[in-house]
């Protein structure tokens, strides 16, 4: 039977400060290391978007792409940090961005005694302080599939809490299917044809704006779920 607890929503987001960032990642996990550092089959975040809700109701759209063959894990997080400042509750769904956030928050710090031990401080402060933005961003992440789990459920979801499953029961209107990308594995895959020197620049400026489209859904639909 389809069930909605209202109240017990209410009164797990009752905490929430606005403004409101509904954030998404999108990551790839290449088994031959692309990046010095980094180990097969180690997530490296290339792309996020986030949908912020103003209390007033007014909203707005971030997003990053790093769609170059360069390491993009430093100027990820300073895309990052710049879009979610320092203020507002931010929505995510599943672990992921978590799990992904504190590895990257790692690698800066791992950067920032590289520098010291070369002697150069103002780059290790720098790297230093990019770290703790990451960490005082994860502090204010709310998952929003344990609430749903406890809180939402109806028999057209077949038993899945895949926010491509949720959100059609929600919002019937906004899916995926008019998408190129519907999912993170063609996600990934897509991005490796990106920064892969034989891919032709129309291409990769195509498969480009198609990874924009399907982040920026990610985090619309996010934003949609909230509403209703």
């Amino acid at each position: 039977e389809p069930y909605f607890d209202a109240e017990g929503f209410a009164q797990d987001l009752a905490d929430i400060e606005y403004p409101l960032h509904f954030l998404d990642f999108e990551g790839f996990s290449p088994a031959i290391p692309v990046y010095p550092g980094t180990k097969p089959y180690e997530t490296v975040l290339f792309q996020f978007s986030s949908h912020t809700m103003y209390e007033n109701g007014r909203t707005f759209h971030r997003e990053y792409l790093h769609a170059d063959d360069t390491d993009p894990r430093e100027r990820f997080a300073k895309k990052l940090i710049k879009a979610m400042g320092d203020k507002g509750s931010i929505f995510v769904y599943s672990h992921y961005e978590n799990t992904n956030l504190t590895k990257l928050r790692n690698y800066l710090l791992i950067k920032a005694e590289e520098m010291r031990k070369k002697g150069k401080h103002t780059a290790a402060d720098r790297y230093e302080k990019d770290a703790l933005a990451l960490e005082n961003i994860a502090k204010r992440f709310v998952d929003l599939l344990p609430i749903l789990k406890d809180r939402f459920y109806h028999p057209a979801q077949k038993g899945s809490y895949s926010i491509k499953a949720v959100l059609p029961i929600v919002a019937p209107e906004l899916s995926y299917k008019d998408l190129t990308i519907q999912n993170g594995a063609v996600a990934a895959a897509v991005y490796a044809e990106i920064i892969d020197p034989a891919t032709p620049p129309a291409r990769r400026a195509m498969l480009a704006r198609e990874l924009l489209k399907y982040c920026e859904r990610d985090t619309e639909a996010m934003l949609v779920l909230f509403v209703n």
